[in-house]
This record gives C-alpha cells, sequence and structure tokens, in this order.
C-alpha cells in the first residue's frame, strides 16, 4: 500500500551577519504540513494581543507588518515560538 504524499511548507529566516558587524550568523526553517492552521492561529494571536491593553504600545505594529522577533515584546515572541512549535513537522536540530 503506498503512503499518501504529504505537501509541507517551509519558513526560512535568517538572523545577524548579513549587512551589519555581528560575527554570528543563523539560519532557520520551519517545516510543516499544515501551514493554514499555522497561520489561522498567528492571526488569532495577533487578534488576542490587538484585545490587551498590556500589549496596547505594540500591537498597532503586529497588525501592520505582523511578527519579527527582534522587533516584537518577549511576551509576543514568546507565544509566537509557541506556536511555531506545535506547527513543526520532522526532527527539531540543536547544538
Amino acid at each position: 500500500m503506498k503512503k499518501p504524499v504529504i505537501g509541507y511548507s517551509y519558513f526560512v529566516d535568517e538572523s545577524g551577519g548579513i549587512s551589519n558587524d555581528s560575527r554570528l550568523f543563523i539560519l532557520g526553517c520551519l517545516k510543516t504540513d499544515t501551514p493554514k492552521i499555522l497561520e489561522k492561529r498567528l492571526v488569532e494571536l495577533a487578534e488576542k494581543i490587538s484585545d490587551n491593553i498590556y500589549f496596547s504600545g505594540v500591537s498597532e505594529g503586529i497588525l501592520l507588518k505582523g511578527f519579527h522577533a527582534v522587533d516584537d515584546h518577549p511576551d509576543i515572541r514568546a507565544e509566537v515560538y509557541k506556536i511555531c512549535h506545535c506547527s513543526i513537522t520532522g526532527p527539531i536540530l540543536s547544538s
């Protein structure tokens, strides 16, 4: 019996080292077979943040530009990472 073919989506981002004086360059990739669920959860998080007075100073930027770890409040960044972690397909590599 043949296994069904699963399509994957890949989201790649970099940090440091390209146009600044950083000595480090990091490349990350999230692989998921449920990109629509990932998108839905991120939209729900953005809506939740916009309704929370604690994030009143930063929620407008997220609604306009989306999430960006370097700019996001640490509590927001942690929530985004939780959502991404639940959407990962395949092994998690660490050093």
